[in-house]
């Protein structure tokens, strides 16, 4: 089976490339410029194709992309703007929401739109979206990202009943608070981990390797999961005790 990975440069996308490799999947990852795209190919090998593909000009995609869509099989939407700044929602300005909706909204409805038709036709195609529990229970200063996630829920949903019919199935992972580089400037203060991990009922962050085994069970041929939005967050937002 051929994968698409959008976000290569992400911890979470590492393991789950490097999970679907495991697998004997064929798979490519995307990074949104070219220096990104040489930086990234240092993390993987030979075996994974990098695309250049920068969601905020989605208008002229590469055409060695094109072609990859037209066969892939798993398209999971990892990619996404990253937050540099929290702010509160009337501090962000028109040109960081109108980017914002293009990048992680029209950018992604345009790969599914580019995918879908062949997947149709092989009456076989999975779409995963790597959502975020923010958007489930929402997240102080993070208005434009979770207005973004609930965007994409909302479609993933739809695409679920209407072409579910033709094995092509569409879900969505929820990652929880999870340790990784892009998340560091939380976690590496101190005392972050340990305050947190008394909150979750797991009693833990997250880790990327969980992402990538909760995606598994989402791109079996015999998977009659479609249309459901899983929290991968150690059981957030229950929560075991209160700060």
């Amino acid at each position: 089976m051929k994968a698409l990975i959008t976000g290569g440069s992400s911890d979470m996308a590492k393991a789950m490339v490097e999970k679907l490799l495991k697998e004997g999947h064929q798979v490519a990852v995307t990074a949104s410029n070219v220096d990104s795209a040489n930086e990234v190919k240092k993390h993987y090998s030979k075996d994974v194709s990098v695309f250049v593909l920068n969601l905020h000009e989605n208008d002229n995609l590469n055409s060695e992309l094109t072609s990859y869509l037209a066969g892939c099989d798993y398209l999971i939407l990892n990619a996404a703007t990253k937050v540099k700044k929290l702010k509160r929602f009337h501090h962000i300005d028109k040109g960081e929401i109108r980017d914002s909706l293009e990048a992680d909204v029209v950018g992604n409805t345009t790969l599914i739109q580019l995918a879908l038709p062949h997947m149709i036709k092989r009456k076989f195609g999975r779409i995963v979206f790597i959502s975020s529990i923010a958007a489930n229970i929402g997240s102080s200063r993070y208005g434009l990202y979770c207005l973004t996630k609930n965007a994409m829920e909302g479609l993933i949903y739809n695409l679920a009943v209407d072409f579910g019919r033709y094995n092509v199935l569409s879900n969505i992972l929820r990652p929880g608070l999870m340790q990784t580089s892009r998340t560091e400037r939380f976690w590496g203060k101190e005392g972050y981990i340990e305050n947190v991990s008394k909150v979750i009922p797991q009693g833990k962050m997250g880790q990327p390797a969980e992402i990538a085994s909760a995606l598994t069970s989402l791109l079996a041929e015999d998977c009659y999961i479609n249309g459901q939005a899983i929290n991968v967050s150690g059981g957030m937002p229950l929560v075991s005790r209160y700060l």
